[in-house]
């Protein structure tokens, strides 16, 4: 069961046609910027794409950085100008290099208001943990990088030799070496997108009066994910991290609930609260079953 990245389905919508684009130079670097390799890819528009292996918190990573989308990045901004998160997300759930797709596991787009987007916004497409990594490395041997609806390239294969040759020895590997799917990884993920869609539907919930917010059943959530996600005796001081990451989402989470139920209205906001919960769940039992 789920082999490949895509544990959970996830619906693109377009964000327009774009132009493919040919890569004309490739800029690779090594340990810099906090980044074991990196490369930059210009193209015969004048634009680039920055690729990155991130090795931060101990998790290994690969982020697309797509900066010069300005007249993209505005599109995904409310009649108030402030920024459209799912939207956002919605649009750019994944990228094809090669043959493959991949999902994103997070996407981010730094401005909060459409008024401060300008050719040096960039979009961030991240693909955690090695694994998932590791096969997108692969795919890159074959030409081609294309996030539907932001960017297409070609050109890739050949400028991108440094890069796969650097991240596979960054993470001790080699090319072809095979990555076993670390499922736990996946479940935190889906866990953690759930987790902050579960407190922005109760904190919605609660705007509307519909019901109140319930700090007690996301303490023994946090605590019972910390458990789930990071077992063992040795992982003790894991798991209290793991606590305090999560705790840092709940401000954010719950202010866009107060801003959902003022923008999306409260029509079944209770009922959607208790919903959302389910996977939440879900992704902590099924890790436990892995024990």
């Amino acid at each position: 069961m789920f082999e490949e990245i895509g544990l959970s389905a996830i619906i693109i919508v377009s964000a327009g046609v774009v132009v493919g684009e040919t890569v004309t130079e490739g800029e690779f670097s090594k340990d810099r910027g906090g980044y074991p390799c990196s490369a930059t890819l210009n193209t015969d528009a004048g634009k680039s794409v920055i690729l990155q292996l991130s090795d931060y918190a101990d998790a290994w990573s690969l982020k697309f950085v797509v900066p010069d989308r300005a007249s993209v990045y505005r599109r995904f901004f409310d009649s108030r100008g402030l920024r459209d998160e799912d939207a956002f997300e919605d649009a750019f759930g994944g990228v094809r290099i090669g043959e493959r797709s991949f999902d994103f596991n997070d996407t981010s787009l730094f401005e909060i208001q459409r008024q401060d987007v300008d050719e040096k916004t960039a979009g961030i497409f991240s693909l955690d943990e090695q694994h998932n990594a590791v096969r997108a490395l692969e795919a890159m041997a074959d030409d081609g990088i294309e996030i539907q609806g932001l960017v297409s390239l070609d050109g890739t294969a050949k400028v991108l030799g440094e890069f796969r040759s650097c991240s596979y020895a960054a993470m001790g590997l080699q090319e072809g070496e095979r990555v076993e799917t670390d499922f736990r990884a996946e479940y935190r993920m889906i866990f953690e997108r759930a987790f902050e869609n579960w407190v922005t539907s109760m904190a919605q919930a609660e705007h509307c009066l519909a019901t109140r917010f319930d700090d007690n059943a996301v303490s023994e959530v946090i605590d019972a994910a910390a458990d789930a996600f990071y077992p063992g005796m040795l992982n003790f001081r894991k798991r209290s991290e793991y606590r305090e990451d999560i705790e840092r989402m709940l401000p954010m989470a719950k202010l866009s609930g107060m801003t959902d139920a003022r923008t999306e209205g409260c029509l079944m906001a209770g009922r959607l609260a208790d919903l959302s919960r389910i996977p939440v769940d879900r992704a902590i039992e099924e890790a436990a079953k892995l024990d």
